[in-house]
């Protein structure tokens, strides 16, 4: 998963607020140990992304048991080359 929408969030300095449909969903099911986790999965995060809390997915992997990454100076686009990297991987 690539800067998975984990909840709604807000950043006062930049004045912007993101509230997806079902914001909270995924981290009620997994708290209730409801949301299985795919066979292979891990979850990709830029630690500046101000529309997905790093904090948040790390929680949801977390009680997933699913790795996390977070990657250090990135934003919601995670970048070009990084994307290409752990696609290349994942399909090589």
């Amino acid at each position: 998963m690539l800067s998975p929408i984990v909840g709604g969030f807000a950043d006062e300095s930049l004045g912007m607020g993101f509230v997806p449909p079902f914001a909270e969903k995924l981290l009620q099911l997994a708290h209730a140990f409801s949301l299985p986790a795919p066979a292979q999965c891990e979850m990709h995060v830029g630690s500046d992304d101000w529309q997905c809390d790093p904090e948040k997915v790390a929680a949801l992997g977390s009680l997933m048991g699913v790795p996390v990454t977070e990657v250090s100076g990135a934003g919601h686009l995670l970048g070009v080359r990084y994307v290409q990297q752990v696609l290349d991987r994942w399909l090589g």
